[in-house]
């Protein structure tokens, strides 16, 4: 008997010097992008045809003539399904890990949908003449959180452009995942800490 608990207990010395002396793996899975994360992402939004529309890096928007005047250049931050974004754009962050970089495509269908000839329409020049403006071919306003574009104008008649002015395009989003916080659910009523 002592002779067998003597050999278990060598038995289990050699199998803990054994594992101790094994090299400890130090690589940690890294957090996916899931709904509910907030989330920060550097980006540079282009067209199809390599035009550069926006971005988060300062030096790019200087680069393109994108600078806007007060804008802070930082990482966007934003928390997945709460439709703070255009859906194709979150939808290409899932899965996603931190610092990972990645192209997505948005296609219209999937933000400002395609153009429609329907919001092409005739509007009466008298609008602009009440409002003490004197538009332009090419011409953009802002109403109501809504561009339009004046296509053409004769004599009384001017031609609008309800859609978007990306309305048709295909957005290309290089992204990089800057941090990722984790959606907790909470309970309601736990009141221990």
């Amino acid at each position: 008997m002592k002779k067998l608990s003597f050999f278990l207990m060598l038995l289990s010395s050699i199998l803990l010097v054994t594992w101790c002396g094994k090299k400890q793996d130090t690589t940690t899975v890294q957090s996916l992008i899931e709904d509910g994360d907030t989330v920060a992402v550097n980006y540079t939004l282009s067209l199809s045809d390599g035009s550069v529309k926006d971005t988060s890096y300062q030096d790019i928007a200087e680069k393109n003539a994108i600078l806007a005047t007060g804008r802070v250049y930082e990482p966007l931050k934003f928390t997945i399904g709460q439709k703070q974004m255009i859906p194709g754009f979150e939808k290409g962050l899932l899965w996603m890990k931190e610092k990972e970089s990645k192209k997505i495509t948005v296609s219209p269908e999937d933000w400002y949908g395609l153009k429609d000839d329907k919001l092409v329409q005739n509007v009466s020049g008298s609008v602009f003449t009440e409002a003490w403006i004197t538009p332009k071919v090419g011409d953009v306003f802002n109403f109501q959180f809504a561009p339009w574009k004046v296509l053409q104008i004769s004599w009384d008649i001017i031609v609008i452009d309800f859609n978007h002015p990306l309305a048709g395009e295909s957005l290309i989003f290089d992204v990089t995942v800057e941090s990722i916080v984790k959606w907790v659910p909470t309970t309601w009523g736990n009141t221990a800490q």
